[in-house]
């Protein structure tokens, strides 16, 4: 929409007579139905026409009401206003747009309906572009210099982002959509027409049955396929735009590769190598492949999170940080004075019990808030600090927050007996006070809430991130726990940031214990806000990091493990004492297949931190990764004797036993780790698993519905499938195997169960495409990490699926010189070997199996098996087997 008109104070007068009579000619002679001059509800006088498209036309137009205040009046056309989806559509843009304010979002006003000079005339106001659309842009003068296009691309990707956090996906986003203003010299982006949006936790299709809503040419491919559309869609627009911008045309896919575009650095001479990873990464086909943002596509372009531009480019001056590493320090040693001067009288006249299970918890209740999360971020301090007394104080349990990976504390101290199995309550409070904040601390009896003892510390609204320090030294007082020092230079890093960046922290700290993974990614994004509020806080990029590394282990996405890697980096070299910037650094090893650095890493994580439970996980899994289970299971043993209600090693610990076929011991600790976080969806799945292979279907269900009841989980949706499978309703397990694809696309077990189904349903060809991107998918994983055995095992297997028998014999060596000795994949290797066509070994391999304890039932469900089942020795081995006494543990 272009303005090149100065606002009159009287729009009528600022329209001749002979100037509206030709206009209004010309414009009957084209079909437009408003002409300048015209006024609608007495208030809106027609300026002139400005553009129109297949619903509605688009004027400039004087409000009487705000001094003849000049805007963009967009109406609907005659014909197609009668149509009720029409007018909801279009009701609908001025809903959503207005969830969203933000620069780089067009403002839109209000919505009339007006009795026109020819007729009635439904229409919508919105704030005047002085521009051109991006689109006008492309056609006069082709693709954009890349210093012309960065501007652009950022304060699109701005505008898209501010969207999807209000819960809005655009679907219609394309250059016509993006509106350029020159302001200052610079240009102003402001994306358009939200009339195809909606909240997408509500979504529902927009088009009528049969036909896709938005423009060919920048829809993602899974609305073809009649998936929901999701922020991911956008993201796919997002880089079609890119890729127009800069290289003046849509992408065009490889000789025989439809579906993987060219790069575009091939297609623009001079453009850097650096966007082909940006745009593509936007144009996978797989929606859980792509950024799940524009600005995560434009942070990959900068190959960092924080923009550079605000670390000093000269050498720098003694920081206040620094000061206050000794300050830190001697605060440590008046805490000690204090534990030493506690007056005996007073622990006689307020005694607790022996038995010290403590409930940490915000109480009274308050609603989140900025507050909120600081409290949050003290109370998981205490625990973390006071938990290590756990492994030399009798009969002493913390739980708290972390504890329950996020899931919300009992809202009453009762509750914490039947929930927790507390009997002692330490309730906090933070309160505005004078200058700052003052914590309250009270221990409660649990099942009364009568207060036992109490204690207060406070801290100025400068010194916010001594606050913590403070909690944990007056809570350790408060509980008769003497804890032993101990050198912690994150907590001295976070004690010296600045207020602004302390409290965007600690909000993301409370994001990322969100359960189920929901808070990624507003996590990611308050501690990239915290880095710009402290530019050189360690701590803040080691817990970015972090995020970023649990982002690849969910996802897969390579840009997110290479965004881990550079903020690793930046954590060692502004804190190389920093045990989480160590285990950060650890975990980009571990997951790149860098195995033995990622042991060297977290064995010096533990010596600065020792019995970090997180750290102590971590080298489980790296264990894992060098398919040494024997070692690994030692870790989540030495873990849970430091930590009895540390739920997640027992959840790792089942895993470990399952992988070697000790069903009885790994579904007891599977239960123990639901019942430790009965919230919490993965172990109730786990148990429901074991209890599957156990052959207790009743009980696996309803395990599996209860995990769903929690929150929609793709493993709860395979295994459902399984139990559908083996009472041969194909139909329903694809029904279920499905569900769990389109949550976890690039989970290969969903595509190999979809494939197992479609064989016993007699579609061949479906079952072929389903195997092979499982391959694909399995091919993927050892790309990034080439060490596991067990993963070349699996590849193994889908190769032989497919036809690539070569492959497949290839894949078996590297995954026995990797050491893949464990049951899971031997069971693997069994059917490998059975669809190769070597009968003797495969028969051989399932054999040992089952002496090592593989379930009979697993073995059933084993398609490619079904020939060596009817073999006479597999028949009298498993009748061996039911006649022995049970294995222990088995």
């Amino acid at each position: 929409m272009i303005d090149e008109h100065p606002e009159s104070s009287d729009a009528t007068q600022a329209i001749s007579r002979e100037q509206q009579v030709t206009e209004a000619w010309n414009l009957y002679a084209s079909g437009r139905h408003l002409v300048p001059g015209d006024v609608l509800s007495n208030r809106f006088v027609i300026i002139r026409f400005l553009a129109s498209g297949g619903m509605g036309e688009v004027y400039e137009a004087a409000d009487r009401h705000l001094q003849n205040k000049h805007l963009a009046l967009k109406t609907l056309l005659p014909e197609i206003a009668g149509k009720a989806s029409i007018r909801q559509r279009f009701e609908r843009e001025v809903l959503v747009a207005r969830e969203v304010n933000h620069p780089n979002v067009c403002p839109t006003f209000d919505i009339f309906r007006a009795e026109g000079p020819r007729g009635p005339v439904l229409f919508l106001t919105m704030k005047l572009l002085r521009g051109e659309s991006l689109a006008g842009r492309l056609h006069r003068s082709g693709s954009l210099p890349v210093e012309t296009a960065i501007p652009i691309a950022r304060q699109m990707a701005s505008g898209l982002d501010a969207a999807h956090r209000a819960g809005i996906i655009h679907r219609d986003f394309k250059p016509g959509n993006v509106m350029l203003e020159n302001a200052g010299g610079e240009v102003r982006v402001a994306i358009t027409d939200f009339g195809l949006s909606r909240w997408y936790e509500s979504d529902e299709t927009l088009a009528a049955p049969g036909q896709v809503a938005g423009t060919r040419g920048y829809l993602a491919p899974e609305l073809f396929e009649g998936r929901m559309a999701s922020p991911a869609s956008d993201v796919y627009a997002f880089g079609m735009v890119l890729h127009e911008m800069l290289t003046g045309d849509k992408p065009r896919g490889q000789p025989g590769r439809p579906h993987d575009s060219v790069a575009p650095s091939t297609l623009t001479p001079g453009l850097p190598a650096k966007w082909d990873r940006v745009i593509l990464g936007c144009l996978e086909k797989d929606p859980a492949r792509r950024f799940q943002s524009a600005g995560e596509a434009m942070a990959a372009l900068e190959e960092r999170v924080v923009i550079p531009s605000r670390l000093p480019a000269v050498p720098r001056q003694l920081s206040r940080r620094h000061v206050l590493v000794a300050g830190a320090g001697a605060a440590a040693c008046a805490a000690g004075g204090v534990w030493v001067g506690w007056p005996a009288i007073y622990r006689h006249a307020h005694p607790l019990p022996e038995k010290r299970f403590v409930a940490l918890m915000a109480w009274p209740p308050e609603p989140a808030s900025q507050q909120h999360a600081i409290l949050k971020a003290v109370l998981d301090v205490i625990g973390n600090r006071l938990a290590r007394a756990e492994a030399y104080v009798k009969d002493l349990l913390l739980i708290s927050s972390s504890d329950l990976q996020g899931h919300a504390a009992p809202r009453q101290p009762s509750e914490a007996v039947s929930a927790l199995g507390a009997n002692l309550v330490l309730a906090a409070s933070l309160r505005t006070h004078k200058d700052g904040y003052r914590l309250g601390l009270n221990i409660l009896d649990a099942a009364s809430a009568a207060p036992l003892r109490s204690s207060y510390v406070s801290a100025s609204a400068s010194d916010l991130g001594v606050l913590a320090d403070k909690a944990a030294a007056a809570a350790a007082r408060l509980l008769d726990i003497q804890v032993a020092p101990a050198h912690r230079k994150d907590e001295e890093d976070l004690a010296s940031v600045p207020p602004a960046a302390y409290q965007l922290f600690t909000s993301a700290e409370a994001s990322m214990s969100e359960p189920n993974h929901t808070g990624l990614d507003a996590a990611i994004g308050k501690y990239q806000s915290a880095l710009e509020a402290d530019p050189q806080f360690a701590l803040g990029y080691a817990k970015l990091a972090l995020a970023y590394a649990q982002k690849f282990r969910l996802t897969r996405e390579r840009a997110a493990l290479k965004l881990a890697a550079s903020n690793a980096d930046l954590a060692l070299r502004y804190n190389p004492d920093s045990a989480k910037a160590v285990q950060s650094k650890a975990l980009v090893y571990l997951y790149s297949g860098q195995t033995p650095e990622a042991v060297t890493m977290l064995k010096r994580a533990l010596s600065l931190d020792p019995g970090n439970p997180e750290i102590l996980v971590a080298r489980a899994l790296a264990f894992r990764d060098l398919d040494n289970y024997a070692d690994e299971e030692k870790v989540y043993r030495e873990l849970l004797k430091q930590r009895p209600n540390y739920w997640p090693a027992y959840n790792e610990l089942g895993f470990v036993l399952s992988r070697q076929g000790r069903y009885r011991e790994a579904a007891e600790a599977f239960d123990v780790a639901s019942t430790v976080a009965p919230q919490v969806a993965l172990p109730l799945n786990n148990l429901g698993a074991m209890y599957l292979v156990l052959n207790r279907q009743k009980e696996a269900a309803d395990a599996f519905r209860r995990s769903l009841q929690h929150a929609p989980n793709a493993l709860a949706y395979l295994n459902l499938g399984n139990i559908a499978f083996q009472d041969r309703d194909y139909r329903g397990a694809l029904t279920y195997y499905i569900k769990a694809r389109d949550l976890k696309p690039n989970d290969d077990l969903a595509w190999r169960n979809m494939a197992d189904c479609y064989t016993m349903l007699g579609n061949p060809k479906l079952a072929a495409e389903s195997y092979t991107k499982a391959a694909e998918i399995a091919a993927a994983e050892i790309a990034t990490n080439p060490r596991r055995g067990a993963a070349w095992m699996t590849l193994a297997f889908y190769h032989a699926k497919i036809g690539r028998r070569a492959d497949a014999e290839a894949d078996l060596k590297a995954a026995d010189a990797r050491g893949a000795t464990d049951l899971e994949s031997q069971f693997t290797k069994a059917q490998t070997l059975a669809v190769l066509g070597h009968t003797e070994q495969a028969l051989q391999t399932v054999l040992r199996c089952l002496d090592q304890g593989l379930s009979p039932v697993e073995a059933q469900l084993a398609l490619d098996l079904k020939g060596l089942r009817g073999d006479p020795r597999y028949a009298s081995h498993v009748a061996t087997l039911g006649r022995k006494p049970a294995r222990a543990g088995s």
